[in-house]
């Protein structure tokens, strides 16, 4: 059930909004600005111009030039955080990526990717996320992938961010199997949740340097 609302009657921004929140599969519900909101909605996400007329405790004013940082805002708003400890990204390498992102454990956002640099900037989007410890991890399974991953880690705009290698020949947790996602996405999953070893991050790998 959303627990987010957007209410503004300003097109291009609720356009904007709309887009973020689906980029990152965050579910919504759309609103008028003076509209009755429902009682699970936790955060409100509005216009600075019309905010005065929504009728919630927990407001977050939106702009076109802070969308993201409004919407970290707000999953953090819908958790009871200021901010989380852990910001995890497990990545299933292979002709198609999949990517699980988990806040302090809970899952936030998963997709596909069919070449590295739309991963890498999807990634990048995170740069502003309220998180104390950034941790990405990959699986080893597809050597080929994870290696052309690698020999891109440069493009990664993150700040201190550790890297972790991670055997894929771990099974997958059981309640993951039972989740309704695509394989690519299970298996991030399964990464994400395990435990890797620490490979130190540098400028930029070239393929002698990778040795898994």
């Amino acid at each position: 059930m959303a627990k987010i609302a957007v209410a503004t009657m300003n097109p291009r921004l609720y356009y904007k909004i709309v887009k973020a929140l689906r980029n990152f599969n965050i579910s919504f519900i759309s609103v008028l600005p003076q509209e009755d909101l429902p009682k699970e909605i936790k955060v409100v996400l509005t216009s600075s111009f019309e905010s005065s007329i929504v009728n919630h405790q927990n407001k977050i004013i939106v702009s076109e030039d802070n969308i993201n940082e409004a919407l970290f805002k707000a999953i953090c708003a819908i958790k009871n955080k200021k901010h989380f400890n852990q910001l995890i990204f497990g990545i299933d390498p292979g002709a198609t990526y999949g990517l699980v992102v988990l806040a302090d454990g809970e899952l936030i956002s998963h997709k596909l990717f069919k070449n590295i640099e739309n991963l890498i900037s999807y990634i990048n989007l995170f740069s502003s996320f309220p998180s104390k410890m950034l941790v990405i991890k990959i699986g080893t399974g597809s050597k080929k992938y994870l290696k052309k991953f690698l020999m891109a880690i440069k493009s990664i705009s993150l700040s201190n961010f550790k890297l972790e290698l991670v055997d894929e020949r771990s099974s997958i947790p059981f309640f993951v199997k039972d989740f309704n996602f695509q394989s690519d996405i299970k298996s991030a999953y399964g990464i994400a949740l395990s435990r890797g070893r620490l490979l130190k991050v540098v400028e930029g790998f070239k393929d002698e340097d990778v040795v898994i």
